[in-house]
């Protein structure tokens, strides 16, 4: 039961490390307009683009502060067009499996008639790799545990001990295992 407080723990830990990792992919893939850049931007396809990334609204406002460029409701339109575009070809059922499976944050950028499946596909994705996440947590744990056992000095009612939680270690993985090829059956996209 010992690897249970391991996995609550050491979850959070990956969830605020995933969040980093994706507010650094989204500077790294959008970067800054330099002044050149404001000057010559197409808006209707940078809309696209930020849409077909998922990204948030918010990025329009962002980026029109970043250009020092006053209100403009025909720029705007030109972004949003775009970004919706893109938002068609991003809020697919397939590239929500693929976004959850890999781990990528959503924004909950989808318009509500593409959102549940997106979301649905999502969350599948997202519970098969939280589960492989635990499995490889786990396997980092099994060969520590392995490695005790087999160390000469360790006295042998420890090594019992050890040797129990080697098979509940075992017996969960297999189980998560088992779940991952169950999701991954009922997959149909």
């Amino acid at each position: 039961m010992r690897w249970l407080s391991f996995i609550r723990i050491h979850g959070l830990n990956f969830a605020l490390a995933l969040l980093a990792l994706g507010l650094t992919v989204g500077c790294i893939t959008n970067p800054p307009l330099d002044r050149q850049g404001c000057e010559n931007v197409d808006w209707y396809e940078l809309g696209r683009r930020d849409g077909s990334q998922g990204l948030p609204i918010n990025l329009y406002e962002s980026r029109r502060n970043e250009c020092r460029l006053e209100s403009d409701l025909a720029r705007e339109n030109l972004y949003l067009n775009g970004r919706n575009a893109g938002l068609v070809d991003f809020c697919t059922p397939t590239n929500g499996y693929e976004m959850g499976r890999t781990g990528q944050i959503y924004y909950y950028v989808c318009p509500a008639d593409l959102e549940g499946e997106f979301v649905g596909r999502f969350r599948l994705g997202r519970k098969i790799y939280q589960l492989e996440k635990t499995n490889q947590e786990i396997g980092s744990q099994l060969n520590s545990l392995l490695a005790q056992v087999q160390g000469s000095a360790t006295p042998k009612p420890q090594k019992d001990r050890i040797g129990r939680e080697i098979e509940d270690l075992r017996r969960a993985q297999a189980t998560n295992q088992k779940l991952i090829e169950e999701l991954k059956q009922n997959i149909k996209l």
